[in-house]
């Protein structure tokens, strides 16, 4: 092909896709054999995120593209929302100008308005082992998982992305140390000269698709409890009798509203987060980049099913960037940053992580600033330790080719 053009192959896709929320397709399918290699361009994932599309691309042997609509629910097997293509689209030609078609195609055919783009949203790529979480929770045992990594590797984002799945409804709620019992279970509080109870999250995601009856009725809830490696001595003891169920049904006795007993919906679930497992800070790496020191009781730990580790996932920060960015020039050097950033970390010259939200924060600075080198300035090294910012600042002008401590040092201005 001797021209790119990202919006006739986001109409070839598109086309493919149908009105099904995903499809498999061979990447030497007829329908997409004339596209393959330019799927993974930035401004072709940038077209197809503004159309809410992602595309994951074969691994090892497996030669099959799946196309399928982001935020739309998939099956915990995988298959149940996915169809193969059996009747391809007519290929519409790639190259040439915005209006080149093939001689299948209906040269009177206006394609479909579509809603402007929402420019700081990208595509959200899941991890593999997300669908051997979702088939954790999605078993008639009630399991509890607990999800471990770095800050801003996606944790919270794979919860959201799980619940939307799963069809259901996510009650977040982040511990700390000064966390207090009520804000988990709930508390009484004085309303219109009358004393009410308040539920609390806890409760609130228990009771989620059943009636006042306690009939199941709706959807579910799933409870993620992040930064849970930060859980006070007396929150945790408050939570223990929630999670010693061998009964799908969990049982709740409050106390504080008269011993009331509350049930669960059967398919409430419970998702932990955090940066370690619970059982303190094992490595150098860990005492360095969390506060969650202290280890949870094992009594507690123990009740927990499966844990999942997390990290930084290299090719789906790639593929934001392009998302966001849309220029594969620019994306280069924005993972060129995270690359000298890190390497930096390893050497121990830098101990402030660089995380998967560091590179997203810099692609929406490139995308409202227009610049690079002021992008990774407002949004990674003004965060850096003062004796950090030096060494960080070498990496970036290295392969940005700017000083970027310039976007600080204001004339008239004194910073003491």
């Amino acid at each position: 092909m001797s021209k790119l053009n990202p919006s006739i192959i986001a109409d070839q896709i598109s086309g493919v896709l149908g009105t099904n929320d995903a499809v498999e397709v061979g990447i030497d399918d007829p329908s997409i054999v004339d596209i393959v290699g330019h799927l993974r361009k930035a401004k072709v994932m940038l077209e197809l995120c503004h159309r809410s599309i992602s595309i994951v691309y074969p691994t090892g042997t497996d030669q099959i593209l799946k196309i399928y609509r982001v935020g739309a629910p998939v099956s915990a097997a995988g298959s149940d929302s996915t169809s193969r293509v059996q009747k391809p689209a007519p290929p519409i030609s790639a190259t040439g100008g915005d209006h080149a078609i093939s001689d299948d195609a209906s040269t009177n055919a206006k394609p479909a308005k579509r809603p402007e783009p929402k420019r700081y949203e990208h595509a959200y790529r899941p991890p593999a082992f997300l669908r051997d979480v979702i088939d954790v929770l999605a078993d008639d045992a009630s399991l509890l998982v607990w999800f471990s990594g770095p800050t801003g590797c996606g944790k919270s984002s794979a919860a959201r992305y799980i619940a939307r799945a799963m069809g259901r409804t996510l009650f977040e709620i982040s511990s700390d140390g000064n966390m207090e019992t009520p804000e988990l279970l709930g508390f009484q509080s004085a309303k219109k000269g009358e004393v009410v109870w308040v539920p609390g999250v806890i409760e609130q995601a228990m009771t989620c698709g059943l009636d006042e009856h306690g009939n199941e009725v709706g959807a579910p809830g799933i409870l993620l409890l992040d930064e849970a490696a930060a859980l006070p001595p007396e929150a945790a003891h408050a939570l223990n009798r929630v999670l010693e169920s061998d009964d799908p049904r969990r049982k709740m006795v409050l106390n504080a509203d008269g011993g009331r007993v509350v049930r669960s919906h059967s398919q409430f679930r419970i998702i932990f987060s955090a940066n370690t497992f619970g059982r303190g800070a094992n490595t150098t790496g860990q005492a360095l980049h969390t506060a969650q020191m202290s280890a949870l009781d094992f009594s507690f730990i123990s009740r927990i099913a499966f844990g999942f580790e997390f990290g930084y996932d290299q090719e789906a920060e790639k593929r934001i960037l392009q998302d966001k960015i849309g220029d594969d020039r620019v994306a280069k050097k924005v993972l060129e940053v995270r690359d000298g950033m890190r390497e930096l970390i390893r050497k121990g010259q830098m101990i402030t992580p660089f995380g998967t939200r560091n590179v997203i924060d810099i692609a929406n600075g490139y995308r409202i600033f227009g610049d690079l080198g002021k992008a990774i300035y407002h949004s990674v090294v003004v965060f850096l330790m003062e004796e950090e910012k030096p060494t960080a600042n070498e990496v970036v002008q290295r392969i940005v080719g700017t000083d970027v401590m310039a976007h600080g040092r204001l004339n008239g201005y004194d910073y003491m």
